[in-house]
């Protein structure tokens, strides 16, 4: 694949394509091909249930149809992108389209990797603020969070291409690194907090299960002791004296309505 007429190269993922051969990328274009139609067809089927159910009203499964959408047009865009480079790796394309298309390649796999560290820190908030939800994650802090994503993205994968179409890879690391790095990181701490979390939640309310049962337990086997007490101190002591007493105006009461009678 030449990028230009005189033979310039074109610093792009593509401009490498021609190197290999024919066997390789055959290899490549049959494992893209199939990554791709199985990520479109999950995330579409992800999309649909959310939405024909309409759950959509829900902010973790909103965030989750929003994170499904960017990783379907990873599949649906990005890949058919390189699909198209590895079938025209023989062919010559302009640098410029190469560039365009690189960039596009780059925007929804960088978009879904920021939309799983914003799922990460709606489970976190879900966990840890439970009473408080509704109140931290609205509708209005969702939507922004979201536009902020998809422009971080932008900006992203700008500085990326920048970097690399002037072959200054050290631009183009040092751009996207440190923010990508900081992602991965939110993403492993925020789950693993998460996850600490839901242990302990399950660990108290177990607790307090066992404590309840142990409750009714105690009041329950204490009754019956005071039961059994009252039984053997009658057997040994005999009817105390208002038992007496009440047993008499009973047998009153029987005689007089038998006598009426």
């Amino acid at each position: 694949m030449n990028s230009t007429d005189s033979g310039i190269e074109c610093r792009t993922l593509f401009e490498k394509l021609h190197l290999l051969s024919d066997q390789q990328l055959d290899i490549l274009l049959g494992t893209n091909l199939f990554i791709a139609v199985l990520n479109a067809v999950v995330n579409f089927i992800v999309v649909w249930l959310i939405v024909i159910t309409k759950q959509y009203t829900n902010t973790s499964l909103r965030l989750t149809m929003y994170m499904s959408i960017s990783d379907f047009l990873v599949g649906f865009v990005s890949q058919q992108m390189l699909t198209y480079f590895i079938l025209k790796a023989r062919s010559y394309i302009s640098c410029e389209i190469q560039v365009l298309c690189q960039y596009i390649l780059y925007i929804f796999p960088h978009m879904t990797g920021f939309f799983v560290g914003m799922v990460a820190l709606d489970r976190y908030c879900r966990v840890k603020y439970t009473n408080r939800y509704n109140e931290i994650m609205t509708f209005k802090r969702q939507t922004i969070g979201i536009i902020f994503i998809a422009m971080l993205a932008i900006l992203n994968c700008m500085v990326l291409i920048s970097g690399i179409f002037s072959g200054n890879w050290l631009v183009a690391l040092v751009g996207i690194q440190p923010l990508d790095m900081s992602f991965v990181t939110m993403d492993i701490v925020l789950y693993w907090r998460s996850i600490t979390l839901m242990k302990e939640h399950m660990r108290n309310n177990a607790e307090m299960k066992n404590f309840s049962i142990d409750a009714i337990s105690f009041l329950v086997v204490n009754r019956k002791a005071r039961r059994q007490m009252n039984v053997w101190k009658e057997h040994i002591l005999g009817p105390d004296k208002n038992a007496k007493c009440t047993a008499a105006n009973n047998q009153k009461s029987a005689d007089s309505t038998h006598v009426d009678v």
